[in-house]
């Protein structure tokens, strides 16, 4: 038994379509983990910083959050659950491209939620200083990479199709 799950295990993981899977789960874990800020307005002392988890404000005195951003954090763990699921669906190409169509459109409202967060927050701190995170390229690559799967579940069906035809 242990053997067969070796096999698939095995044969899941050759596909090209299951390592952009695994980058993509590891980039959409990667923001929640290190806490990272997506965005960071200053001024007058005043340290606003946007990250995956909350709005904190950090002045010379004390660190407070200001706002839960659940949503955010919301969407990373849906699609994060919606890719790693369509890694051990291998076998059903069609559901396994559907979830992965699915984890795209969550990845875009999470990139629109971010914006709309971001904007949020340099409304809520006039004349401020905004710094951008180099991390926001992340979301951005995961939805490459969800793409690229995408693109090499459809190539796998296409060559399973043309060998049933050969038959």
């Amino acid at each position: 038994m242990c053997f067969l799950c070796e096999l698939n295990f095995e044969l899941m993981i050759q596909r090209i379509q299951t390592v952009y899977l695994l980058l993509a789960c590891l980039l959409i874990v990667l923001p929640v983990l290190l806490n990272v800020g997506w965005v960071s307005v200053s001024a007058n002392d005043q340290l606003y910083e946007l990250n995956s988890l909350s709005v904190t404000l950090e002045t010379p005195d004390a660190v407070q959050k200001v706002k839960d951003v659940f949503p955010l954090t919301g969407a990373l763990v849906v699609a994060l659950f919606l890719s790693a699921y369509s890694i051990a669906q291998f076998k059903n190409r069609k559901f396994q491209i559907k979830l992965t169509q699915g984890a795209i459109l969550i990845m875009l409202g999470f990139v629109a939620l971010l914006s709309f967060y971001i904007s949020q927050l340099q409304d809520m701190v006039e004349g401020g200083e905004a710094k951008l995170s180099p991390f926001l390229i992340i979301p951005i690559l995961v939805i490459a990479l969800l793409g690229l799967a995408v693109r090499g579940i459809k190539k796998d069906d296409e060559l399973v199709r043309a060998a049933d035809r050969l038959r």
